[in-house]
């Protein structure tokens, strides 16, 4: 019995890659960024619900207010880590908004302005109402 044609008999599972194919990490790119903005934002009413009844769950006395207050600011935190990438002075960055234009975009956008204002972060203001005034025009 040979021993090699018993273990060519089986192909290797892993096979490279052609040459010729770019591989793309869409986390890079804008369309990814808008995409998770609008997705955290849409989610922000379940993931609240869940973040409540977690610490209600656990049998501690905890402000529901404070931890409602705590979640919103995770959720806002984290949604604006995907939509300050934007640099609408570049063509694909701004292409990339308007694509996504639609009316959740922009509700989603003027609630994370009001809630930017209502913590004074006005610079993050000025960068979500330039994001505002430029799908307007558009």
């Amino acid at each position: 019995m040979n021993i090699d044609k018993i273990f060519n008999m089986f192909e290797s599972e892993a096979k490279p890659a052609p040459e010729n194919i770019v591989l793309v990490d869409f986390k890079d790119h804008p369309y990814y960024w808008v995409g998770m903005f609008k997705k955290i934002m849409l989610n922000y009413d379940v993931f609240s619900k869940k973040f409540i009844s977690m610490f209600r769950g656990d049998g501690s006395e905890v402000d529901t207010a404070d931890i409602e207050k705590a979640g919103e600011h995770f959720v806002y935190e984290r949604a604006w880590e995907y939509i300050n990438k934007l640099d609408i002075t570049i063509p694909i960055h701004l292409s990339t908004l308007i694509q996504y234009k639609d009316p959740v975009l922009i509700k989603n956008l003027n609630q994370t302005l009001l809630h930017f204002q209502d913590n004074e972060e006005y610079e993050k203001c000025g960068f979500i109402l330039r994001l505002i005034e430029e799908l307007k025009k558009n």
